[in-house]
C-alpha cells in the first residue's frame, strides 16, 4: 500500500512540474493584441501542411458594443453576417442598411442606402471601376517639387512626414539595399526586378557624407536631395514567386463602393493566377476601427486561389462611426503575415478614410511611419487603392508610402458614376483606366520584366 501511494504521489509531481514549466498562451490585452510582444500581435506561423494562421484583432463581442451576441448596435447583421429582423432571419425582402453619415467629412457626397448581403453575382460586370495610377518615383524631381505644395504642409506637419529625399540607387534585382552612415544604417530598401531601389534619408543630414551598400557592392556619397547611385547595371530578371496581398477597408462608409470593388478584385485575382511561370500566394484581410466587430480580420497567404475568392465574396460594410479609421493597426498587420523573402511582395491597401490623429492616439504616428519603413526593409511595395469620400490627408499619406516602398499610388475616379465623390489628385496629369486592367498592368509590371 506504502508503495503504491509513493508511485500515484511521483506521478502527481512530474504533472505539476509540466503544468509549471508549460509555456503559457500569450496574453490578450483589451483590444485583442498580444502582450508579451510590445503589444503587437504576432501571428503564429508554425502550422501544418494545409492550415493556416487566420484570426481576428480586437475582436468586440461585449455586452456594451455587440449586446454579448457579437450583434455591432443598428446592425442588421448577426456575428455570422446572416439578415436578422426580431422574428429571425429575412427569407424575403431585406431591409436597407442604415448609412453612418458621421463617417463621411462634410461636403462629401453620402451614398444612398445599400441592401445588407450586397449586390447577387452576376448583377455588377468586372471593368466597371475605373481608376488613375501616379507613379511617384518615375520622377522624382517632380515629386520633390509636390512636396514643397502649401496645400500639403498641414498633413506633412501633423503626420511628421519626412519624405521628400529620395535617393535612386541600381542595384541588382531583388537585392538588400542600405544607406549608412559609419555603423548606423538610415534606411533599407529592396530593389525590384529591375534593380531600382530607393532610399531616404531626413533633411537634417543634408551634406552629410554616407555610403550606399548591397552585399560587396559600396559607393560613397554626400547626402543630396535627388542623388542618383549605380552600384551595377544587372539585367532585369522576371519574379519566380508572387505574395499578393489586399486589406480592404470594410466600414460603412465603403458601402457605396465595396460590392463593385469585391467584383473588381476577383477578376484580378483569377486573371493573375493563370500567368504562367509564376508560384502565387494570395493573402485577403480586412480592417474597421476601434470599438467595431473586428478591428482587423486577417487570412493567412493561400496558394488555394479559390479559397481566397471564397473569403472575400463573404465581406461586407459596417461599423466606423467617425471618418478615421484603424489604418495603422492594419499595416502593422502587413508586417505579421509570413512573407517569403524571394518574392516580389505586393500590398494593394484599398481605403477611404485616413488613419487616426496623434490627439486621438498618442505616438500613432511615428509608430505608424515605423511600420511602412518595415515594409520598405522587406520589399513590401505598399499600393493604395483610393476610394470615394477619401481628403487629402489620405492623398497625401498614401503617395508618401507608396515613395517609401517603392510602390505606387491608385485611386478611383469619377468616371464610372458608381459611389460618392472621388477627390482629384494633386497631379492631373494620369491615365483612366478599368480598375482591373488598372490592377493587372501593375501587377505585372513588378513581376514580369519587359
Amino acid at each position: 500500500m506504502k508503495k503504491l501511494l509513493i508511485i500515484v504521489l511521483t506521478i502527481c509531481m512530474v504533472v505539476v512540474a509540466g503544468c509549471a514549466t508549460a509555456k503559457k498562451p500569450a496574453a490578450q490585452n483589451g483590444n485583442g493584441t498580444n502582450t508579451e510582444n510590445g503589444g503587437n500581435t504576432v501571428i503564429d506561423h508554425t502550422t501544418k501542411p494545409g492550415e493556416y494562421a487566420d484570426g481576428v484583432i480586437g475582436e468586440n463581442k461585449s455586452e456594451s458594443s455587440e449586446h454579448g451576441d457579437g450583434i455591432v448596435p443598428g446592425s442588421v447583421y448577426d456575428k455570422d453576417g446572416k439578415i436578422r429582423y426580431d422574428s429571425g432571419y429575412a427569407t424575403e425582402a431585406m431591409p436597407a442598411v442604415d448609412i453612418d453619415y458621421g463617417e463621411y467629412p462634410v461636403d462629401v457626397y453620402v451614398p444612398e442606402p445599400v441592401y445588407p448581403g450586397g449586390i447577387e453575382d452576376g448583377q455588377i460586370t468586372a471593368g466597371t471601376l475605373t481608376a488613375g495610377e501616379i507613379k511617384d518615383l518615375d520622377d522624382l524631381a517632380h515629386w520633390l517639387t509636390l512636396w514643397n505644395e502649401a496645400s500639403w504642409d498641414n498633413v506633412k506637419k501633423a503626420r511628421g512626414l519626412n519624405v521628400e529625399n529620395v535617393i535612386a540607387v541600381k542595384a541588382a534585382p531583388m537585392a538588400e539595399v542600405k544607406l549608412i552612415d559609419g555603423d548606423n544604417t538610415l534606411y533599407t530598401a529592396v530593389a525590384d526586378i529591375y534593380g531600382n531601389a530607393y532610399l531616404l534619408y531626413k533633411a537634417a543630414d543634408n551634406g552629410k557624407a554616407a555610403a550606399v551598400v548591397s552585399g560587396s557592392d559600396r559607393k560613397e556619397l554626400t547626402l543630396a536631395p535627388g542623388a542618383v547611385v549605380e552600384l551595377t547595371q544587372a539585367q532585369a530578371v522576371s519574379a519566380a514567386k508572387l505574395d499578393l496581398m489586399l486589406m480592404i477597408d470594410t466600414t460603412g462608409s465603403m458601402g457605396d463602393e465595396l460590392e463593385y470593388i469585391k467584383v473588381e478584385l476577383k477578376d484580378v485575382i483569377e486573371r493573375v493566377r493563370k500567368e504562367q511561370n509564376i508560384d502565387i500566394r494570395i493573402s485577403v484581410n480586412f480592417y474597421r476601427d476601434e470599438g467595431d466587430e473586428y478591428i482587423v480580420k486577417y487570412y493567412d497567404f493561400r496558394e488555394n486561389i479559390d479559397d481566397c475568392v471564397a473569403i472575400l465574396s463573404e465581406q461586407y460594410s459596417n461599423g466606423g462611426g467617425d471618418y478615421p479609421e484603424a489604418v495603422h493597426t492594419a499595416i502593422n498587420n502587413v508586417l505579421q503575415h509570413n512573407w517569403r523573402q524571394d518574392a516580389v511582395k505586393l500590398c494593394f491597401f484599398v481605403l477611404d478614410a485616413p488613419p487616426h490623429s496623434e490627439d486621438e492616439i498618442q505616438s500613432i504616428n511615428a509608430g505608424m511611419l515605423k511600420d511602412v519603413e518595415s515594409m520598405a526593409a522587406q520589399g513590401i511595395r505598399f499600393i493604395s487603392v483610393v476610394s470615394s469620400g477619401a481628403d487629402s490627408d489620405v492623398e497625401v499619406l498614401m503617395r508618401s508610402f507608396a515613395v517609401m516602398t517603392g510602390g505606387t499610388y491608385l485611386f478611383l475616379t469619377n468616371d464610372s458614376g458608381i459611389g460618392g465623390d472621388h477627390q482629384e489628385p494633386t497631379d492631373t496629369q494620369y491615365e483612366i483606366e478599368p480598375l482591373n486592367d488598372c490592377m493587372v498592368r501593375v501587377i505585372k509590371d513588378y513581376v514580369f520584366a519587359k
